[in-house]
């Protein structure tokens, strides 16, 4: 997955690699209790520091937060979980990674 974020007024480009299976299991651990139409300032936190992690770190949580356009938020954070869950978006069709 990339990531492009606007750190010090200049867009960065991050490329997550390779994720651990372990992340989807806090993420499906994280998620039983959220109430995805509605997400609290618990529930942001707990989706972008999983998301910060995955990126091993490449970029903080306050970075992501201070980077990442309002309007999109809620879009990266999908795509995130998306990617999270084992599929890609190959231009505009699904696929399941290999």
């Amino acid at each position: 997955m990339q990531l492009t974020l606007n750190i010090e007024g200049k867009e960065k480009t991050f490329e997550s690699g390779f994720v651990p299976a372990l992340h989807y299991r806090e993420y499906l651990k994280a998620s039983k209790d959220m109430d995805f139409r509605r997400l609290s300032e618990d529930d942001y936190d707990t989706l972008i520091g999983l998301l910060t992690k995955s990126f091993s770190t490449q970029f903080t949580v306050d970075e992501f937060w201070n980077g990442v356009d309002v309007a999109k938020l809620d879009e990266v954070l999908a795509e995130f979980i998306y990617f999270l869950s084992g599929k890609i978006k190959d231009e505009g069709n699904e696929k399941k990674t290999e």
